[in-house]
Parts: C-alpha cells; sequence; structure tokens
C-alpha cells in the first residue's frame, strides 16, 4: 500500500516536472560517495572556484584539503565511523567542507538549525546521541552547559 503511494506521488511530480530539466540525472563518476567525487573533482581541475561566498572564492582543491585536514583532527580526537556529531551552523561554506570531513569519516551527521534555542538544543543533543558539536562562535552561549557535560 505504501509503495503505490510512492508511485502515484512519483507520477505527480513527473507530470509537473519542468520539460527541459532532467527527471533523473546520471552521474558523471557513478555511485561513488560525494567524497570521492569531490577528490576526483579536486585532482582534474584544482583551481576551479567551487563556491562564492560574499565576496570570497574557494576552489574544490581547497575544499578537499581543508576537509581532509578537519576529519584528520577528529580521528586524533578519538572519533570514528558511526560516531553522531551535531553540525550547528548556517549555511555556508565551511559548512561543507565539515559536512565533507564527516562524509570521509563515516560519522553520522545531524543538522541543528543555528536559530535553535538552548531549551531546542538541549533536545537535539539528547535525541542524536552525539558528544561533537560543530558550531561558529556566536552560538557558544546555547552550547556552554553542554561543553561543562563533556561534549566538545
Amino acid at each position: 500500500m505504501a509503495l503505490e503511494k510512492m508511485e502515484g506521488k512519483r507520477d505527480l511530480w513527473k507530470r509537473n516536472w519542468p520539460s527541459k530539466v532532467p527527471f533523473e540525472v546520471t552521474y558523471p563518476y557513478g555511485e561513488v560517495p560525494i567524497s570521492t567525487c569531490l577528490k576526483i573533482i579536486a585532482e582534474k581541475q584544482p583551481n576551479k572556484v567551487a563556491t562564492i561566498f560574499y565576496g570570497s572564492e574557494m576552489t574544490f582543491k581547497q575544499w578537499h584539503e581543508d576537509s581532509n585536514r578537519l576529519a584528520n583532527a577528529l580521528l586524533k580526537m578519538g572519533y570514528a565511523k558511526g560516531d553522531p556529531i551535531l553540525l550547528y551552523m548556517h549555511n555556508c561554506p565551511q559548512f561543507f567542507v565539515v559536512y565533507l570531513a564527516v562524509v570521509k569519516l563515516g560519522m553520522i551527521a545531524f543538522m541543528a538549525d543555528p536559530s535553535f534555542k538552548a531549551y531546542e538544543l538541549n533536545y537535539f543533543l539528547a535525541d542524536s546521541g552525539a558528544r561533537v558539536v560543530c558550531a561558529f562562535d556566536n552560538n557558544y552561549e546555547n552550547l556552554e552547559s553542554h561543553h561543562k557535560n563533556g561534549i566538545v
């Protein structure tokens, strides 16, 4: 029954899909993790701009290298595949670098809206089981009590 409902929704989407936009996409590197795609692009086009954010550019090579540095730092801190991590960040290039590092390690990423207040964050941390949070310093106030309880 549930499968039939899903197929019906897919048909509805397809009927209303813009004619000039492909409904399905074949990825050029096959079915590989996004971190592998990034590595391939960084090797083939290292200086190609990946993002422009408020006038600041980041290349695919920078994304790859920065995410590797963070992944290695997380490994040295003792985090590994399967560990939950909370990303308490705004939508920016640094978010993607952090996400790539997490994917490279096989950690489980939970995203929390950076506008969450402390009580909302309490629920999110308890529910996810995350013992590490990646956030900008302007969100530290909401994390202070958690830091005292052993969350990095």
